[in-house]
């Protein structure tokens, strides 16, 4: 107290009788306290967030298991704020138990099962229960590889069977596929800017060309995803953002290319076929130009929605067996975007996602967060969530293997 008032008389005296340097001297040290003080209370804020989002909720979740009120379990968690950015083996947080808890095997698990549903990342768990105070630490579990070369890659892939698409590589190093012959067949790819879409979309047509598709149709309205591809034998690419109509036409030269198969079998039911793959990218920005374009030339008395997705709808319902696929690749994956397609997509690919778009893709409250890393996607395919790294390779890669 005795040196606050010093220097408040300090600063007076020193107004009154040297003001310039007074003034000088309060700015130079008045700048980095200030300074100071922003970042404690940007800390602070960031901090009583984490805890309201997580730290309190969990704690709300496990007292009941624990027998302690709320407050009390709260106490004993501890969670690194940017645990979700932590590798493969860091310590992200620590769970400390009452002293009474008797820590059976069931109890153990019901912790575990709390814990997992609000971290939303894989967690290995260690139980300290021989010594006081009984605490659990909980570690990252292993994450993929920062890097899945395609050329690395190559042998597995050759070996794999038309339909078996070689996606990437998990957290334990184990190659995943994704399946083109299922029951629901087309695919829903959900990443934002910068993800690694491009690099997807290349990989998916190389392999399956290579192994004997009869066609794909590339819908590109960026005209950059496919491009690498262009003059490929069986590629029908239309990417002029310009010319709406041609994109639609594109879309029903597949629906009657699938028609056709639909007739021919009719006729011979021993016919097999090979795969054909209708790839529309960017299908947000194609469903607002369709919009828009629809508008200008629709009559009076036809249908708000633009008849482009009749066809698409066309191919979605009977694709299965006559081994024609859909492949929609957005940065947005909603109910209007995708026009009631949502159950038709088996294999659902997410990066960058929000909350609202794991909901509506996945089908569950989030508990899953989006990984940084450049072609770090989120697998959902039979019910089953899986985090994988993708396959990585440059454009001539790609074109040269189709």
């Amino acid at each position: 107290r005795s040196a606050l008032r010093l220097g408040l008389v300090a600063v007076l005296v020193g107004l009154w009788r040297w003001p310039h340097a007074t003034e000088w001297a309060l700015a130079l040290t008045g700048g980095p306290v200030v300074g100071l003080m922003t970042w404690r209370l940007y800390r602070s804020a960031r901090l009583w967030t984490h805890h309201r989002q997580l730290v309190r909720p969990m704690a709300s979740a496990l007292a009941p298991f624990l027998g302690v009120p709320p407050v009390v379990a709260q106490s004993g968690v501890s969670v690194r704020r940017d645990f979700a950015d932590a590798g493969g083996g860091e310590h992200v947080g620590t769970v400390a138990m009452p002293d009474h808890w008797a820590a059976t095997p069931e109890q153990k698990l019901r912790v575990q099962q709390v814990i997992d549903a609000r971290f939303g990342i894989g967690l290995q768990y260690q139980w300290q229960t021989s010594r006081y105070p009984m605490v659990v630490n909980l570690t990252r579990a292993p994450v993929p590889p920062s890097t899945v070369l395609f050329a690395d890659m190559r042998a597995e892939i050759d070996a794999a069977p038309a339909g078996k698409v070689l996606l990437g590589v998990d957290a334990a190093g184990a190659s995943r596929y994704g399946d083109l012959t299922l029951e629901d067949p087309h695919w829903g790819v959900n990443a934002g800017s910068r993800r690694g879409k491009t690099t997807l979309l290349l990989s998916i047509a190389a392999q399956e060309l290579h192994k004997g598709a009869e066609r794909v149709t590339g819908i590109d309205p960026k005209r950059v995803s496919l491009d690498a591809l262009a003059g490929v034998p069986g590629v029908d690419l239309h990417s002029d953002p310009l010319n709406v109509q041609d994109m639609w036409d594109g879309i029903r030269a597949f629906r009657k290319f699938m028609q056709a198969r639909i007739d021919a079998y009719m006729d011979d039911r021993t016919l097999e076929f090979r795969r054909a793959l209708l790839i529309i990218d960017e299908v947000n920005m194609f469903a607002a130009m369709s919009d828009h374009y629809w508008r200008q030339i629709k009559e009076s008395g036809d249908k708000a929605t633009p008849p482009v997705w009749h066809d698409i709808s066309l191919v979605a319902w009977g694709g299965a067996q006559f081994r024609c696929n859909i492949i929609l690749v957005g940065q947005r994956l909603d109910g209007p975007t995708l026009k009631g397609l949502r159950d038709s997509l088996g294999v659902r690919l997410l990066a960058g996602f929000t909350p609202q778009q794991y909901q509506f893709l996945v089908g569950l409250t989030p508990v899953l967060r989006s990984q940084k890393p450049r072609g770090r996607f989120l697998l959902f395919e039979g019910g089953e969530l899986t985090w994988l790294q993708l396959l990585k390779g440059e454009p001539e890669e790609f074109r040269d293997y189709a």
